[in-house]
């Protein structure tokens, strides 16, 4: 990754923009213009939940004080995404991949040393 990305923000970055990308193209396959108006209640009652919830993991100590919260949100998103593509049976179940996604959210992938 070194060779690809100058710095650890140049990478941030472009996740960023990837993810952005990808979320903005499931939107508009969605088409917000023309779907029903409960779709759109649904998706701000999810986003609601969602805020609360990483509210409260970041209350009870299990997210860090200064977490930006939109950002784990977002992460968060993005795991559940690749964990979707991911084949069920890599790990047999459809728990293994949401236990791999709460992991991967709160413990990273790499260890302190390297970061």
């Amino acid at each position: 990754m070194h060779r690809r990305f100058a710095s650890r923000e140049a990478l941030i970055a472009a996740l960023a923009a990837w993810a952005t990308r990808r979320f903005h193209d499931a939107v508009q396959a969605a088409r917000p213009d023309t779907a029903p108006p409960a779709v759109a209640r649904e998706h701000a009652d999810v986003l609601a939940q969602c805020e609360r919830l990483f509210t409260r993991l970041r209350d009870t100590g299990l997210l860090r004080p200064d977490t930006d919260l939109e950002w784990a949100r977002r992460v968060s998103y993005a795991l559940i995404h690749e964990a979707a593509a991911e084949a069920p049976d890599t790990d047999g179940t459809v728990d293994a991949l949401a236990t791999r996604v709460v992991s991967t959210l709160l413990h990273g992938i790499g260890t302190p040393a390297t970061l």
